[in-house]
């Protein structure tokens, strides 16, 4: 049994956070061991506790933002290498960078689900997250695929046919 996260920090349960909470359940149901990353009191991480989906959740104050997420970073490092965690599923950007970061060198791929039709932003520091950092690209639409392709230069998988 492989042990993946499901990291969504989004505060709204919305159509990305109800597919992040759907994985989370088929995965489980298949016997995995799923923990749900997000954050502290937001909807998508009560919505994936009352599933029964194990959660980890980081709770951040206002003040002293940059050193908090340092320490999501140890912390989110400390739990994947402690809980023998096999993958990453990130589904918003803050979530795909933090564990990215988190996971640098230790061999665990981290890959990244886009559902939002907002084109991601594509400057030299997202194109080295997402061709050095990123194991793969999880697009919900051919919209969101081209966005990637374009955007980054990847190889669109056609699996239509």
């Amino acid at each position: 049994m492989d042990h993946y996260i499901q990291a969504a920090s989004l505060r709204w349960f919305n159509a990305c956070a109800y597919y992040a909470v759907a994985l989370s359940q088929g995965l489980k149901a298949l016997g995995h061991r799923v923990t749900f990353a997000g954050a502290y009191g937001t909807r998508t991480i009560e919505k994936a506790g009352e599933y029964g989906i194990d959660v980890l959740t980081k709770k951040s104050r206002k003040s002293g933002w940059h050193y908090e997420q340092i320490r999501f970073v140890n912390e989110y490092r400390r739990f994947a290498l402690t809980h023998n965690v096999k993958l990453v599923n990130a589904h918003h950007g803050h979530d795909h960078l933090l564990w990215c970061l988190a996971l640098r060198g230790t061999g665990i791929p981290v890959i990244r689900t886009s559902g939002s039709q907002i084109p991601p932003k594509v400057h030299m520091f997202s194109r080295f997250l997402i061709k050095k950092h990123t194991a793969g690209i999880i697009a919900t639409s051919k919209k969101i695929r081209d966005f990637y392709s374009e955007g980054f230069g990847l190889e669109a998988e056609d699996t239509s046919h």
